[in-house]
């Protein structure tokens, strides 16, 4: 399952000039396709939970504010911010609304150190993109060799 969906630049967020959802149609979107689909719940367990719901607001203006307006569906596992105005406050507001996400990008983005720990709180995150952050190579570094060690212990956990 693949969900685009973008926003634009501009005076206000999510601008609508360039021809561009504002969160609300945005919302209008996930919801009629994804989050009230009949049985959406069922269909994901039957196929054992291997959907893949992918977002992509790469090279947008959406920011920190825009980004708590929308309404992450449920089983999101790919999020691109890549490019986005997001901030280390962004990224609370994903820690408590995309528990099923698995790839998350963040480069050229705002986000710094103080958000590794935070990242760390995504249960199932598996991949992120974080160059040209104000993250250091070190923190990224930590941040490879966390995601390394949780595929491990995944690995070892499976039957």
């Amino acid at each position: 399952m693949h969900a685009v969906v973008g926003c634009g630049s501009g005076d206000s967020p999510l601008n609508q000039r360039a021809g561009r959802p504002s969160a609300e149609q945005v919302n209008e979107i996930l919801a009629s396709r994804y989050a009230e689909s009949e049985n959406f719940d069922q269909q994901v367990s039957a196929v054992g939970g291997r959907i893949r719901l992918i977002l992509d607001f790469s090279y947008t203006k959406l920011n920190d504010e825009d980004l708590e307006k929308i309404k992450l569906p449920e089983y999101l596992t790919d999020l691109n911010l890549a490019g986005t105005e997001i901030t280390d406050a962004g990224i609370e507001y994903l820690l408590n609304n995309a528990d099923h996400l698995q790839e998350l990008d963040l480069s050229h983005t705002k986000i710094t150190n103080a958000c590794i720990d935070r990242l760390r709180g995504l249960p199932e995150l598996r991949v992120v993109r974080l160059h040209d952050t104000g993250i250091s190579g070190d923190q990224q570094r930590e941040m490879i060799r966390f995601l390394r060690s949780k595929e491990l212990g995944n690995k070892k956990n499976s039957p």
